[in-house]
């Protein structure tokens, strides 16, 4: 046990927190580089539309925002030019890089950090915990059934670095999308899968801000803002339910505008199709954020709000999470400060 303990606690030191144990490819295409320099420039190989011209050398302070298409593309309506990193670059003075692309997840965001850090950084920006939920329900991740005692111990299990390292040997093949299912076969995520969403999305930021600081980069996390008062995607109708909670706070959102607010949440929270990130996700966030040091941009709650319900404004979405021109706006407007403050901590 004493030899297993020092060995953990030596990957540990060397290797940082542990990633989850299985290598998931995300819904991008795999890429043997992420980033990766092709003279004086680097190239994003994954971006599609609009890639970003990002120069080798930077002598300026510059940062990067991550995430799916609530950062870039998720629009037809907004430019490139419109999106909040843009933005948030005009706003600070300096230039804030663009590396979002539709269906980037946490996993893929780490990879995505691992080749970027051999570069000169300030800030990294990560936002976009919608797509842990959303590519799992899609492509039906995690959908083998554990049974509750094999999910706490595997839940235990994933806590140490020996254990994801053997783990990882086991799938020696690089990466599995973890298709168990067909997709229709799932109509939900179920609360096995759910709290397995929940903790690779930790760990996988957990990774992200160990790799930063390792590399002098400052890390701001930024808490998931979505479309609250956007009406369930799950058809259930049964106790518990996410439209039965939804029809409530309907009805109070006229005369008692705070009880409306709590059950709106409770509605998203309940909604299993997996499109929005859920309460438990903004606090896992918050939770990384507090234990590494990182700046937390408590972005749900500094955003415009509906004029009668304390939520963010329906004016800030095209659907549950993707943003408008003035959504874009006002996440650049939140996220500001702090930029400001990890570049001048540097």
């Amino acid at each position: 046990m004493l030899a297993l303990l020092a060995i953990e606690g030596g990957l540990r030191l060397v290797m940082g927190p542990p990633p989850p144990p299985v290598r998931v490819l995300g819904a991008l295409q795999d890429h043997d580089e992420y980033l990766s320099a092709q003279g004086a420039y680097i190239v994003a190989n994954y971006v599609e539309k609009d890639p970003p011209v990002i120069s080798v050398e930077s002598k300026a302070p510059r940062c990067a925002v991550l995430g799916g298409s609530s950062v870039h593309d998720g629009a037809a309506t907004v430019r490139t030019a419109s999106e909040f990193p843009a933005l948030l670059g005009e706003t600070v003075g300096f230039p804030v890089v663009n590396l979002g692309s539709p269906g980037l997840d946490s996993f893929d965001m780490v990879r995505v950090v691992e080749d970027m850090v051999q570069w000169k950084w300030s800030c990294i920006v990560l936002y976009g915990p919608h797509n842990d939920f959303g590519n799992a329900f899609f492509q039906a991740r995690f959908g083998t059934p554990l049974g509750a005692l094999g999910a706490h111990a595997l839940a235990f299990m994933e806590r140490f670095q020996l254990f994801t390292q053997v783990a990882r040997l086991v799938h020696a093949s690089g990466g599995t999308r973890l298709k168990d299912h067909d997709r229709g076969a799932l109509a939900g995520l179920d609360d096995e899968r759910f709290e397995r969403i929940l903790r690779y999305l930790e760990q996988n930021h957990r990774r992200m801000a160990w790799l930063a600081e390792q590399h002098g980069i400052e890390t701001i996390i930024v808490s998931p803002v979505g479309h609250t008062l956007n009406q369930p995607g799950d058809p259930c109708t049964s106790p518990g339910c996410a439209w039965p909670i939804y029809k409530q706070a309907m009805n109070n959102a006229d005369w008692n505008p705070q009880k409306a607010a709590q059950l709106f949440r409770e509605a998203r929270d309940a909604d299993r199709v997996g499109l929005r990130a859920p309460t438990a996700a903004t606090e896992a966030l918050h939770r990384v954020a507090i234990d590494t040091g990182s700046v937390w941009v408590d972005a749900e709650n500094m955003v415009p709000q509906h004029q009668l319900v304390p939520l963010p404004s329906p004016l800030l979405f095209t659907d549950g999470v993707h943003f408008t021109a003035a959504g874009h706006r006002a996440m650049a407007e939140a996220i500001a400060p702090a930029v400001r403050q990890a570049v001048a901590g540097r």
